[in-house]
């Protein structure tokens, strides 16, 4: 018989995919599908055969189409990304954030923007910290302010990760794993050492695997993920993951049609930052990896 299961673990020869049972069947590659397939990751939705009188054994014959994936950790079909920061300990880094959420967009990856460890804010610093989550909630994404030591914010994140398949990122120390550890108690997570390396994650597990939540969802086991590698797209394509640039310029558009919202006269994002309808912050992270995609063009000319 065949069906159409989620890979949930990768073993070093075979694969557990979930297929709606009472338990995940193991499934091998063979044959024509096995010299034809790239490396399966998990989150694919694999086509397998089961066999009846033979527990606990498929065939993986093929993989359908991802809508998005990681290549580290390697993981598929993503349905949102818990992208966990705080306001100290460790500090709040805007440029990392934006740079983050451009690689998801890229990605085409949804994000669930956390802040989190709001209890042992001061309440002028907890006040600081909400005129921040305004910056994006008015953009669109959503934003959690959360602790562990409150249920209510435990609650939000649960029902964000219901039926879906998650990923938990952000710098190390910022309480991804104990995050986790209270959606999945029955589960570990090492709590790591604060990290300033932006650009890489530390994996404290060798597979990846798919928890499962009680309410439906899956839990990627990867609390080291830190942050994309950054994609490289064309610099006149960097606006288009600007969400609050999009806005701006559905109202009113600048006056070039290919304006790159630097130098250029009459520019719309421009004048929108000046009237702090864009925030500062967001528009100098933008000119920062606009740059950066300017730099990679040229050196491949």
């Amino acid at each position: 018989m065949q069906t159409v299961g989620r890979v949930i673990q990768e073993q070093k020869n075979y694969y557990l995919v979930d297929i709606a049972e009472e338990n995940p069947v193991r499934a091998v590659l063979k044959g024509i599908a096995k010299n034809k397939q790239k490396r399966i990751a998990v989150g694919d939705f694999a086509q397998v055969e089961t066999f009846d009188g033979i527990a606990d054994n498929a065939i993986i014959r093929g993989i359908c189409e991802r809508k998005n994936f990681l290549t580290k950790p390697l993981i598929a079909n993503i349905d949102n990304i818990f992208f966990i920061n705080c306001l100290t300990n460790p500090t709040l880094d805007l440029s990392y954030i934006d740079k983050f959420l451009f690689c998801a967009s890229v990605k085409n990856i949804h994000t669930t923007l956390i802040f989190n460890k709001t209890d042992i804010l001061s309440e002028e610093e907890l006040d600081k910290l909400k005129i921040l989550a305004k910056i994006y909630t008015k953009i669109g994404y959503k934003v959690l302010l959360t602790s562990k030591n409150d249920e209510k914010s435990i609650a939000e994140i649960s029902a964000a990760a219901q039926d879906k398949v998650s990923v938990f990122a952000g710098q190390s120390g910022v309480g991804k794993s104990s995050l986790m550890q209270i959606l999945l108690p029955d589960k570990y997570f090492a709590v790591q050492e604060l990290s300033r390396a932006l650009l890489r994650g530390k994996n404290t597990t060798s597979h990846t695997s798919l928890l499962q939540l009680s309410n439906g969802g899956f839990v990627a086991d990867t609390p080291g993920f830190s942050v994309f590698e950054m994609p490289r797209i064309l610099p006149q394509l960097v606006a288009s993951h600007w969400s609050d640039f999009a806005e701006v310029l559905q109202k009113k558009p600048c006056r070039f049609s290919n304006c790159r919202h630097k130098n250029e006269p009459d520019c719309s994002v421009k004048s929108a930052v000046e009237s702090q309808e864009i925030s500062e912050s967001r528009y100098k992270n933008y000119l920062s990896i606009f740059n950066e995609m300017s730099e990679n063009c040229e050196r491949k000319t």
